[in-house]
């Protein structure tokens, strides 16, 4: 095992707090579950190990390495599938304020132009543009 590998179990068993001599241990505990899962899942990713080796690092069968890889894959496809939309969502909520922002200037200026003398209206559009501009927006 290269030290890499080492590495990246002792890190990971420290996540889950878990000694990292235990790895090789059978158990069926969400903790070891989980970090056996992430272990397999970073050895080959990061790693480009081969199932076999990581079947022998981790003492499980070559269907469950192949399960834990493809079950942390799909997860993690998943949250940034949901950080995605949460992203687009919070860009549409941008531009509907904007719009809702540029709409109010809009009705705001007819609104007091419609009180400015019929001689005075180009020169209040000016100031209240002006002054529309020089008000910090959201």
């Amino acid at each position: 095992m290269t030290k890499e590998a080492q590495n990246i179990i002792k890190l990971i068993c420290l996540k889950y707090n878990i000694d990292p001599e235990k790895i090789k241990q059978q158990s069926r505990k969400i903790q070891m579950v989980a970090c056996k899962r992430e272990i397999a899942y970073q050895l080959r990713t990061q790693l480009n190990m081969c199932y076999n080796d990581i079947e022998e690092i981790l003492n499980i069968k070559p269907s469950t390495t192949r399960y834990h890889i493809s079950v942390t894959t799909q997860y993690i496809k998943q949250q940034q599938i949901k950080q995605k939309r949460i992203q687009n969502r919070e860009e549409q909520e941008k531009r509907q304020t904007k719009m809702i922002a540029k709409n109010t200037d809009k009705k705001m200026i007819c609104e007091i132009l419609d009180m400015f003398p019929e001689q005075d209206k180009k020169w209040g559009k000016k100031l209240l543009i002006e002054a529309i501009n020089w008000y910090p927006k959201v």
